[in-house]
């Protein structure tokens, strides 16, 4: 390790310690691992670097890695640099994150400027980890608003292929795959240069050569550009506009970088729009189960059937559409967005009165349906049950029971429906009684008066006829289109008499 504290909580660096001084301090067993407090020896060696090292045994946080020269001067590269290029943030090296029980390499904590309160851990990885590892580590720093940045040692991880005339290809495996789709990049460290390797663009280049008689054709991989390995010096950190997220990018490279870092974006929105939804869900089951014991059974029955799709699904985003697209619900989308943001209380203070009126309304409905009253059959034209969930509707319907809110709102069309009803009632009866004789011949005529007359299906009465009667425009026109009725099926009606008797 390259840092340790005192019995004083002084902070020591290895690379820049009194070694005199810490030597006393290593007789008298007055230094310690800043992590788990073991007591801790100083190497000041002429060929490795110096460092502290455990007296007996080593830390046994989370993705605690041996210390290897290797290790020990990669940690030492990183840490120099984010010094440089941070001089104002809080660097450290070995840090302890105590809600995950991480040791980071080198942590970064910016206390001012542009990036103020942003947490990075610089990880650098010389032993071999497996897939699973890193997905720990990587999950629980990210668990805790910490972006962390895996920099493997070039010498280890960076594999060629042994074919000939094919050296310079990769031979990738499936950790390094892994990684690259999580992540979209690749970062290598070379210790002998200072040098980092940047892997943004893979391509494979196909070699075919005769095995046996056959074709026999092999893929390489390669990095484009070839040359992609920067001084460290030169490399800075690019913010992405979108999100608090961060990639290592370099002047040489930047521009060919781009597609790849359009890449990246697609996986941060990806991971913003899972997290939404888990958090989404997550508050809505509370909300769900405090309607249910709170409110009754009927009203969280109707609270869910409000704020599913109309698939019946449970989503926060409505998947089926585009904010673009006129089935998009956006007093939907506005409901959701306070399932997340509002407590119990604001949300039920804000919404009760709303799946209260959904639930009357579905027993409105159901009167309407069954009426004798042409007042209320004419109302199930303007809603179906499937309306009586959306959010807009109920909104704008406020305090009023639906009988009052469809009638306010389509006064003019229901009173052309009850006048031609009041008014008329004989000719409709008589085109009643006429569909059930020839019903082709009653729909030709009436599409020829006005299309708007027409009633599908097979059993209809002089009610349903009415009903139709509230898309004219006037009274004038109500008349025009019975008196053109009484015509043209006396006229060209052979059994017109029973129109006419």
């Amino acid at each position: 390790m390259l840092r340790c504290i005192t019995a004083g909580k002084e902070t020591l660096i290895s690379t820049n310690c009194n070694a005199e001084a810490v030597a006393k301090l290593v007789k008298d067993h007055q230094i310690f691992c800043p992590n788990c407090g073991g007591d801790v020896i100083f190497k000041n060696g002429t060929v490795n670097i110096s460092h502290f090292a455990h007296r007996v045994a080593e830390c046994k946080y989370v993705g605690h890695e041996p210390e290897t020269k290797s290790h020990i001067k990669g940690k030492t590269i990183l840490y120099e640099w984010l010094r440089g290029m941070f001089p104002t943030a809080f660097v450290q090296y070995e840090m302890h994150i105590p809600t995950t029980g991480q040791i980071a390499d080198v942590y970064v904590e910016h206390i001012d400027g542009v990036y103020a309160g942003v947490k990075w851990a610089f990880e650098f990885q010389h032993s071999q980890m497996t897939i699973a590892q890193w997905e720990e580590r990587h999950n629980l720093y990210e668990s805790v608003d910490i972006q962390d940045f895996w920099i493997f040692d070039k010498a280890k991880f960076m594999k060629f292929s042994s074919a000939r005339d094919f050296t310079d290809a990769r031979r990738t495996v499936k950790f390094d795959e892994h990684i690259y789709d999580k992540t979209g990049l690749l970062y290598f460290l070379d210790l002998e240069k200072s040098e980092l390797s940047i892997e943004f663009n893979y391509i494979k280049t196909p070699r075919t050569i005769m095995v046996g008689g056959y074709d026999r054709t092999q893929y390489f991989t390669y990095h484009e550009p070839r040359d992609n390995s920067i001084p460290i010096s030169s490399v800075r950190v690019r913010k992405c506009r979108t999100f608090d997220y961060f990639v290592l990018v370099t002047d040489s490279l930047e521009f060919y970088m781009e597609d790849r870092l359009r890449y990246v974006l697609r996986i941060l929105e990806q991971k913003a729009m899972e997290k939404k939804e888990a958090l989404y869900l997550e508050r809505l089951l509370e909300k769900g189960n405090h309607a249910r014991i709170t409110y009754g059974d009927k009203f969280a029955d109707r609270f869910k059937d409000i704020i599913a799709d109309s698939d019946g699904e449970l989503n926060y985003y409505q998947t089926l559409f585009s904010p673009d697209d006129d089935s998009y619900d956006k007093e939907l989308e506005l409901m959701r967005e306070d399932v997340i943001n509002l407590n119990i209380e604001q949300f039920f203070s804000k919404y009760k009165r709303i799946v209260e009126a959904a639930v009357s309304n579905r027993e409105e409905y159901r009167v309407f349906k069954a009426s004798d009253d042409i007042s209320l059959r004419v109302l199930t034209k303007y809603v179906n049950l499937a309306d009586l969930r959306l959010v807009g509707l109920l909104k704008e319907q406020g305090d009023m029971t639906l009988q009052e809110y469809l009638s306010s709102k389509y006064k003019d069309n229901i009173s052309l429906s009850v006048y031609v009803y009041t008014k008329h009632r004989d000719t409709l009866n008589r085109l009643e009684r006429r569909k059930r004789r020839n019903q082709d011949y009653i729909n030709e005529m009436l599409s020829k008066i006005n299309r708007e007359l027409l009633v599908y299906g097979s059993s209809h009465t002089a009610m349903d006829y009415a009903i139709e009667y509230r898309n004219l425009g006037s009274i004038d026109e109500v008349e025009n289109c019975i008196a053109q009725i009484k015509e043209k099926f006396y006229v060209r009606d052979p059994l017109a008499d029973e129109l006419t008797n």
